[in-house]
């Protein structure tokens, strides 16, 4: 817990079994933590220590309830002077599945750099990879924690193509509104305590079952109002949209306030991927549109007021 009480994690009930061979080790250590809810086991080990060295160390920890298992092997340096460890952090799913070449593959795997000392901890080289109707995605980054000045976390991923129907928990039967609000409701689920950003680029993904490309997301939560500073993509219909604003997830659904900047080359494609929700651009006027305004959204309701633009060349406001 940091100095101006914001609780950084909690781990409680450990419990377990401490064994050596000698007093130099190599330790090894049993048992079990609880950490949120969860009971948890962790499993520790140590190599022999070595005068003036670093303590190399391997470490397990498995989450049947979230169905993750977390492996850390680093070590310990300067352990009596300015401590930190180094290592490389796996996690992976608990569940397996059949690859193509007949070996068990997970279906989930992050892999990083960690580092950790009296003041941070950093994972870089982040590779998360998972399997999706067998095709393989990635996103890579960097994440980082600090509470010497506050806590503060901070994340960045990409990825040259993401199934965002995936990442979202959305089927062929939801409208393309729904994919997303579920996608940006998901997107807040990672912002915790203190002041946390996340930030996404994505290249080219599947979004309602349509292809998007050129999403740009950045979110910060700050003293537990979250805002959403960029949100950019292009949708079906050479549609550019971009939103900033403050959003809020709700038991009944998604809510936001803030701007909203639509440009698009082909309005009424745009508006056969919505589906129901776009009968009103169905017959819009060929050619293409523009509009900016203020958006609110509540559940099962969106709104524009203050909108101007222009649709093939004729402006309204």
């Amino acid at each position: 817990e940091h100095h101006t009480g914001e609780e950084i994690t909690r781990v409680a009930n450990l419990s377990g079994e401490l064994s050596a061979t000698a007093l130099r080790g190599p330790y090894k250590f049993v048992g079990t933590a609880k950490a949120g809810e969860a009971s948890q086991e962790v499993r520790f080990s140590t190599a022999p220590l070595e005068a003036d060295g670093p303590i190399r160390f391997r470490g397990t920890v498995r989450d049947e309830t979230a169905g993750l298992s977390h492996t850390i092997d680093g070590a310990l340096n300067e352990p009596l002077g300015r401590a930190r460890i180094e290592g490389r952090l796996r996690t992976q799913s608990l569940d397996k599945q059949r690859s193509r070449d007949g070996r068990k593959a997970s279906a989930f795997e992050m892999i990083s750099k960690v580092h950790l000392d009296g003041v941070a901890f950093r994972l870089e080289d982040i590779a998360v990879t998972f399997q999706n109707k067998d095709r393989l995605q990635t996103l890579t980054g960097s994440a980082l924690t600090s509470w010497q000045d506050g806590l503060v976390t901070r994340t960045r991923l990409k990825a040259p193509w993401l199934d965002l129907d995936s990442v979202a928990g959305t089927g062929p039967g939801d409208s393309p509104i729904t994919a997303i609000q579920r996608l940006i409701t998901r997107g807040l689920q990672p912002l915790g305590a203190g002041v946390t950003s996340a930030a996404l680029d994505i290249k080219q993904g599947r979004l309602a079952g349509a292809t998007v490309s050129g999403l740009m997301a950045r979110l910060v939560r700050r003293d537990g109002v979250t805002k959403v500073e960029e949100l950019r993509v292009t949708l079906p219909g050479l549609t550019a949209l971009a939103l900033d604003g403050f959003v809020d997830s709700q038991k009944d659904g998604l809510q936001f306030d803030g701007n909203v900047v639509l440009r698009s080359a082909d309005l009424k494609e745009f508006a056969r991927w919505l589906g129901p929700d776009g009968a009103g651009f169905v017959n819009a006027p060929a050619g293409a549109v523009a509009l900016n305004g203020a958006l609110r959204v509540r559940p099962k309701q969106i709104g524009i007021s203050d909108a101007l633009g222009d649709i093939a060349g004729e402006r309204f406001e």
